[in-house]
């Protein structure tokens, strides 16, 4: 076809060209091409808030938008049995969140919001991809990813605050997870009667190479058995390779018929991809599956296709313009011969944060056709075309699709046999190939994109101490962290700090988790000193008058306090001499070296005697038998050295010791004193005592 220019062309272009002029110099921005950067994640530290590249972070600055996914890592049924394929448990497989970057220091990339999700780059793949920012957005020529590589890709993704405006299509069809490849494995499986395996690897060489998905193989590259979202190999001998899926399920590969006694059979075909869950709780997003490969022995088979990828745009408006949203499932194009057909990728996902779509929009996310076979222009055997995929979903914002959308979401068609000569057993159908099922769509979108500023979980306790046993510790906490900090201590309290008496050394921990589960756990060491003194005295038994000598243990004590100081000569020495009154406890306060306090006391028994002398203080001397002398009974410890009786004038009428211990009989030589008061004046000494005692007082003759 030729096209002819015309002047009356070239003016229309000219004019277009120059309206164009001013909207693109007033903040609005063309794109086209490859618009983000990809990097591999090979760990994620959640709770630190970063993630860890391969190499030297290179084209990635603080304050870049970037987008977090987990492409997969799901778990599942890895056992050699129709089961094998299914997901147990998506785990962290299809995970993504946007986030800014906060700092990039060599290979370690740190976001400035708290990390939403988990993600775990040990079992699945992790890429951190940028999102360009727009005012407006005028995509002028095709906007496409790069396929992904099994490390990076595969993914468009970007932001306008204002409109975009599609003037070419934004395509990430066939850049999702990869087909399996193709290759020759010569001479049948199983003695020519075919493999059933649902899996094996690549010494049993049991079939084609299953294709790529969210899940893990489990070490079993080969075989029908369909990997998640991947399409199953199709299984010896020269069968089709199942199609990859998303939303929909994918189809089943076709069989080889037709065969005679001496052919290799080919009855298990490549089982399809398995339909994946979405749900706005979950909030997960996957690629297309990759179709599995026809099986090979001559090497004339296909391989399976690429699934479709994952765009994401958040605008406020979108201006489609007729132009196309494509995330399409790859088709197998190629033509096997003798050999099976590779099964169609799955169809990507579309994620559209869009309060508006102004103007008609296509949106697609096809599952890819099988693979077609020709026999190799053969008459007298029938080989297996590969599957179709199934579709992918559109997923939307809001709760209606827009009627500017027109969605094209069928799933990819099985293959067929184009060889006119074939049997006509297969001439012109798919030999059990299978069309891939529709996708879908889904509303309620909301991009997980964090607003919580990521605050570092630190934890430092204070301090590690030593307390005098029977006191308290004072243990504090100094932390920060992301949103409500909660703490579990040994002891049980969930308070930031405690107040603990510990009887002996004593380790405590602490566990401070912040609101998004993270936690640091310290310890402080709480080491318990006593000081110990014991209080005696010798002896500690005394007779009223007497002193006794107190003493404390002097091991380990620095300082001493005795208390009551009430006969005390001092209360600030280890050993004072305590001459008491009364019975009394002392007690002693010594602080050790260590500065420990601890107390003993001791008592202090003081015995009052019986009276020395029982002196009458009156007498009647008239001859009765009563009471007719003054007489001094005396305390058998005691002594009287001397005893005096006076008159008023100081005149001597009677001494003790001069009457030679006879009581007085109120006479003075011979002749009876008169009835009045008279002084005595008494010295007496106990055989106990080292000294004198002294008595006065007066006594009455009563006539």
């Amino acid at each position: 076809m030729k096209y002819i220019c015309t002047p009356v062309k070239h003016v229309y272009a000219l004019a277009l060209f120059l309206l164009l002029i001013p909207a693109l110099s007033f903040g609005q921005t063309a794109i086209s091409g490859i618009i983000n950067s990809y990097w591999e994640v090979i760990s994620v530290d959640f709770c630190n808030n970063r993630v860890a590249l391969p190499g030297i972070a290179v084209g990635i600055a603080n304050g870049d938008k970037v987008m977090l996914i987990q492409m997969t890592g799901a778990e599942t049924d890895i056992t050699d049995a129709p089961t094998y394929g299914t997901v147990t448990d998506y785990l962290e497989a299809g995970n993504y969140e946007l986030l800014t970057i906060f700092d990039v220091n060599n290979n370690v990339i740190t976001f400035n919001e708290a990390l939403l999700k988990n993600y775990d780059a040990f079992n699945g793949k992790v890429q951190l991809v940028s999102v360009p920012q727009y005012t407006d957005a005028d995509i002028v020529s095709d906007v496409i990813a790069p396929a992904w590589d099994g490390k990076t890709g595969g993914v468009i993704a970007f932001q306008a605050s204002g409109t975009v405006t599609m003037n070419a299509n934004i395509d990430a069809s066939g850049k999702g997870f990869r087909g399996g490849i193709v290759q020759n494995q010569p001479g049948c499986f199983g003695a020519g009667a075919g493999s059933a395996n649902y899996r094996c690897d690549i010494i049993d060489l049991c079939g084609g190479n299953k294709g790529e998905g969210i899940g893990n193989n489990g070490g079993f590259e080969l075989g029908r058995g369909a990997p998640a979202n991947g399409g199953g190999g199709g299984n010896d001998n020269n069968t089709g390779g199942g199609g990859g899926s998303n939303f929909g399920a994918a189809g089943i590969g076709g069989q080889r018929l037709n065969t005679g006694l001496a052919d290799c059979k080919g009855p298990n075909p490549g089982l399809g991809g398995h339909a994946l869950i979405y749900s706005n709780a979950d909030n997960k997003v996957f690629a297309g599956g990759g179709g599995g490969s026809g099986d090979d022995n001559t090497g004339e088979g296909t391989s399976g296709a690429n699934g479709g990828g994952i765009i994401l745009i958040k605008t406020p408006t979108l201006n489609g313009n007729g132009f196309s949203i494509l995330a399409n499932g790859a088709s197998q194009l190629t033509t096997a011969n003798r050999d099976g057909g590779g099964g169609g990728g799955g169809g990507g996902a579309i994620l559209l944060d869009v309060q508006s779509i102004a103007s008609p929009l296509n949106v697609e996310v096809q599952g890819g056709d099988g693979g077609n076979v020709d026999n190799g222009g053969i008459a007298d055997s029938c080989f297996g075309p590969g599957a179709g995929g199934g579709a992918g979903i559109l997923w939307i914002s809001g709760g209606t699709v827009s009627a500017n959308v027109v969605l094209n979401a069928a799933g990819g068609q099985a293959g067929l046999t184009l060889n006119a000569n074939a049997p006509a057993l297969c001439n012109g159908t798919s030999n059990g190939a299978t069309a891939g099922s529709a996708g879908g769509t889904l509303t309620g979108l909301v991009i997980p994109e964090s607003t919580t500023i990521f605050v570092p979980l630190t934890l430092e306790v204070f301090s590690d101490t030593i307390v005098c046993i029977g006191t308290e510790a004072s243990l504090t906490t100094l932390t920060t962290g992301t949103g409500t900090l909660t703490y579990d201590w040994s002891n049980g309290s969930t308070d930031p700090n405690i107040n603990p008496s510990p009887t002996s050394l004593t380790t405590y921990t602490v566990t401070v988790t912040d609101s998004r589960g993270c936690s640091l756990t310290g310890e402080v060491i709480v080491d318990v000193k006593s000081n110990s003194v014991i209080a005696f005295a010798f002896p500690d038994s005394i007779i009223l008058g007497q002193s006794t000598q107190l003493s404390a243990d002097t091991l380990g004590n620095a300082s001493y306090s005795w208390f009551p100081v009430f006969g005390l000569d001092n209360d600030t020495v280890p050993n004072p001499t305590a001459t008491p009154i009364d019975t009394i406890i002392y007690c002693v306060i010594a602080v050790g070296d260590n500065g420990c306090i601890d107390t003993a006391c001791v008592t202090v028994n003081v015995t009052i005697p019986e009276p020395s002398i029982q002196i009458p203080t009156a007498f009647t001397p008239n001859g009765d038998g009563r009471n007719d002398t003054w007489q001094l009974i005396v305390n058998p410890c005691y002594e009287i050295l001397d005893a005096f009786v006076y008159n008023r004038w100081g005149q001597t009428l009677y001494s003790y010791k001069a009457a030679g211990g006879s009581d007085w009989n109120g006479t003075l030589l011979g002749q009876p004193q008169p009835m009045e008061t008279y002084i005595y004046y008494i010295r007496a000494k106990c055989s106990e005592y080292d000294y004198e005692e002294i008595y006065k007082g007066n006594v009455t003759i009563i006539r």
